[in-house]
């Protein structure tokens, strides 16, 4: 109830930052720090709360795909060092996504163990980009989490979609939207001994093998 309140109050001020009595300057940064903080409002539940965050956001003239969430955590201090330092000397978002794409699928493991747990119909909980990092490990998601995060800290635009139980990710590039898939890119499971073999590869680095369904709010 309290942040369904919050963003209750974060579109009342949205219209207030929006009033053209306000000046431009002080109007700009109000809506910029609401924006913010609005979207860090997304949660993993992707219930009501999470879509009046996003449309709040988008209001108040946020990128819900640029800005973090409770899930994709890109402010988080470590995802924002590893983005900067994966992408440094790299001039063009292309450039930074491939850097990023191959960080992600060189540095986590498929969380196999889970997975076959999903299977068996065992309880289980996905991992946002923070836990996934932590851990580095994770199953689709938190490696699309992991993947959005990254991408947001140095500045591109992000989304987390999915299809065929699977998620990955779809990122602007030259103004396009494109699939990129880290998960599949990172290996691919050993059914027979159940365990993940890591083999990054830069096969889904634009690309996915499946069909979209629909994107996620966070």
């Amino acid at each position: 109830m309290k942040k369904f309140l919050l963003i209750v109050l974060f579109g009342f001020l949205a219209i207030v930052a929006a009033q053209p009595g306000l000046p431009f300057a002080m109007a700009t940064s109000l809506s910029k720090d609401l924006a913010y903080e609005a979207s860090s409002l997304r949660t993993k539940d992707h219930g009501l709360l999470t879509t009046l965050s996003y449309h709040v956001t988008k209001t108040m003239e946020g990128n819900p795909f640029l800005l973090p969430s409770s899930v994709v955590e890109s402010g988080d201090p470590e995802i924002v060092r590893i983005a900067e330092d994966v992408t440094f000397g790299k001039n063009t978002n292309k450039e930074k996504s491939i850097a990023i794409y191959t960080w992600v699928t060189e540095n986590l493991q498929y969380d196999v163990a889970t997975y076959f747990d999903a299977i068996a119909g065992r309880p289980f909980e996905f991992k946002s980009a923070t836990e996934a990092l932590r851990t580095r490990k994770a199953m689709c998601m938190g490696f699309s989490h992991l993947t959005a995060a990254l991408h947001r800290a140095a500045g591109i635009e992000a989304k987390v979609v999915y299809g065929a139980d699977h998620a990955w990710n779809e990122i602007r590039i030259d103004g396009k939207w494109v699939p990129q898939d880290t998960t599949r890119g990172a290996g691919y499971i050993d059914n027979r001994y159940r365990e993940f073999i890591h083999k990054p590869n830069l096969d889904y680095l634009f690309r996915t093998d499946e069909f979209k369904e629909g994107e996620y709010l966070w």
